[in-house]
């Protein structure tokens, strides 16, 4: 069984936001996070973080849980002319314990969105006959 929930760095290693949305050749990020915009929110699907893009395009995208600013590889942000918006994450103490509670489940039920209090997450460990 895996021990850690995949996020950004899992899949892209020390690669930067620029690195990756530069790698395809298409329209860069502009600089600077648009604090003003949509927020990404970052959620837990199947042991990865990720953040489901704010503008509607339905593309989601990995987590830095070190930087969280969001960057849709699939509409370039482009509206908010392809700046950075932040992600909401939660705070890294609740962030771990959500993890550890996860990290007991088969992959296909790791799953957590904001909604989810702890309390949920165990309730639903029961249910699927996580004990300890």
């Amino acid at each position: 069984m895996n021990t850690r929930m995949v996020s950004w760095q899992g899949i892209h290693g020390a690669r930067t936001l620029h690195d990756v949305a530069g790698s395809t050749g298409a329209v860069m990020p502009a600089n600077g996070v648009l604090l003003k915009a949509p927020h990404a929110v970052a959620r837990i699907n199947h042991g990865r973080w990720i953040a489901d893009c704010p503008f509607g395009c339905m593309g989601a995208e990995y987590v830095d849980l070190t930087n969280p600013e969001f960057f849709c590889c699939n509409c370039r942000n482009a509206d908010v002319k392809n700046h950075l918006v932040p992600i909401d994450l939660p705070p890294i103490r609740r962030a771990n314990a959500i993890e550890s509670l996860l990290m007991r489940r088969k992959i296909v039920n790791r799953n957590w969105h904001p909604g989810e209090s702890l309390k949920d997450l165990r309730d639903e460990n029961v249910v699927y006959g996580v004990t300890t």
